[in-house]
């Protein structure tokens, strides 16, 4: 029998040129992973910049928060200085407000989601009161109406309180 001459006579040249062929398209994705690897490793080191900021903000004394005491001099005698009724801020703050926030539209048109995953998320993020005063009502057709309807309940909420 012979051989045709399409087929190599030695089975190890071809375990050679099947591994050198597969040595160089090894090579040649090193570079492109070390690319990504620079990439994600700038990625990683903004987002840890941008969480040690806002780590050190949420840290820094609010100015609602009383200062530290300071030790009396014995130039100045110790006194205790409280407000009067015409101070405008109150010893202690008993709620808080929220600031003006963008519309939920602004947010949602920067990301893939579709309506259905942005009526999720919000519904979700709703506490537990207002979600249970949504389940008793019908359900809203988009966004906007399930913010309306949200803020609606809530705002009710606080009103019974």
């Amino acid at each position: 029998m012979t051989e045709s001459s399409s087929q190599t006579a030695n089975p190890a040249e071809a375990a050679i040129t099947d591994l050198t062929h597969r040595l160089t398209q090894q090579e040649q994705t090193l570079p492109l992973l070390m690319e990504q690897l620079t990439a994600a490793n700038q990625r990683y080191q903004q987002l840890e910049t941008l969480v040690r900021q806002i780590h050190d903000g949420l840290s820094q004394p609010h100015p609602h928060q009383p200062s530290p005491p300071v030790e009396p001099s014995s130039a100045a005698p110790a006194t205790s200085v409280s407000p009067g009724p015409e101070a405008s801020v109150p010893t202690e703050i008993t709620h808080f407000r929220l600031a003006a926030s963008p519309p939920a539209v602004t947010f949602s048109a920067r990301t893939s989601w579709n309506e259905d995953a942005h009526l999720a998320a919000f519904t979700e993020a709703l506490n537990d009161w207002v979600r249970n005063q949504l389940a008793l009502c019908p359900e809203p057709c988009s966004l906007e109406e399930l913010i309306r309807l949200a803020t609606s309940i809530d705002e009710r909420h606080l009103e019974l309180r």
